[in-house]
């Protein structure tokens, strides 16, 4: 892909396909093996931001190309579940198959980063599942490093490995 974009909030209008490319992403690659109801919560992006902020990437014609989630700790425990006070959650990073390897994965995490610095946060964390290494190299390439701290399972058979940035 060679077209521009750029990483915006996203618009209540836009706020349906950013759900439907999450959770087609995540089927896509095999993510949703142990759904136990995640494919609702991927879909619902209206949900998303209510209580964070979601960020997209668009083409210069507005077409969507990723889409990613922030969320400090007063989000609750849907989307923000190992948040302390002063972190920033990011969740949920997707692109689009069109723009796989196009820098969209890279600059919606550093849009994630940085939105958290104009939030007054001190640190980053995210979850990431073993399988997806495309994103840890994404997530270590911009400064993160490995948690193992914050390993955890949200539901049987759910591994999640921890990730966290400290600003």
């Amino acid at each position: 892909m060679t077209a521009r974009f750029m990483v915006r909030p996203a618009r209540a209008d836009e706020l349906r396909a950013v759900g439907e490319l999450t959770e087609n992403a995540y089927a896509v690659e095999g993510y949703l093996d142990n759904d136990h109801g995640y494919g609702e919560t991927l879909r619902d992006a209206e949900a998303r931001a209510a209580v964070g902020t979601v960020l997209v990437a668009v083409d210069e014609a507005e077409s969507l190309l990723g889409a990613v989630a922030v969320f400090t700790p007063d989000a609750g425990p849907d989307y923000a579940e190992q948040g302390e006070p002063g972190d920033a959650v990011v969740r949920m990073l997707v692109t689009a198959p069109s723009a796989r390897g196009s820098g969209v994965g890279t600059a919606l995490a550093q849009a994630s980063v940085e939105l958290a610095r104009e939030l007054g946060c001190q640190r980053v964390r995210l979850s990431t599942q073993p399988a997806m290494t495309t994103a840890h190299h994404i997530y270590e390439r911009i400064g993160f490093r490995r948690a193992p701290e914050n390993d955890w399972e949200p539901g049987p058979g759910i591994e999640l490995l921890g990730y966290e940035l400290v600003l």
